[in-house]
């Protein structure tokens, strides 16, 4: 009898062995489970919080390139406008109407010259 409790016993204490070593396999893995998601949550905010200063980056250069455009074209009407008042003033024209239509198209100008070449 002694024998059959001895292999009784050396059988079962492997099998003890064993569940608790699957008990702790599955608390390793489900420890493991879990830091993977939260390495993965932070990996996503760490992304798009990038993602966002990439957006927010180009939002910038795209206002500034906006704004030197329309900086540009305000430099163009004002260069455009200091030649028309330029032209007038050497053609010695002070007197007449020619002067208030300057910020008009350029149909009036084209009149405008005219008038000035006739005189």
């Amino acid at each position: 009898m002694e024998y059959k409790t001895q292999s009784t016993q050396q059988h079962l204490t492997p099998m003890k062995y064993v569940e608790v070593s699957n008990i702790r396999n599955e608390q390793v893995q489900s420890e493991k489970v879990t830091t993977l998601q939260r390495i993965s949550l932070s990996l996503k905010s760490f992304f798009v919080k990038i993602k966002e200063k990439i957006r927010d980056m180009w939002k910038a250069v795209y206002n500034k390139i906006k704004k030197k455009k329309e900086e540009t074209n305000l430099e163009k009407e004002n260069e455009e406008e200091f030649s028309t008042n330029s032209k007038y003033i050497n053609s010695g024209d002070f007197n007449s109407n020619n002067l208030h239509n300057i910020n008009t198209n350029e149909s009036h100008v084209c009149l405008d010259k005219e008038v000035v070449n006739i005189m």
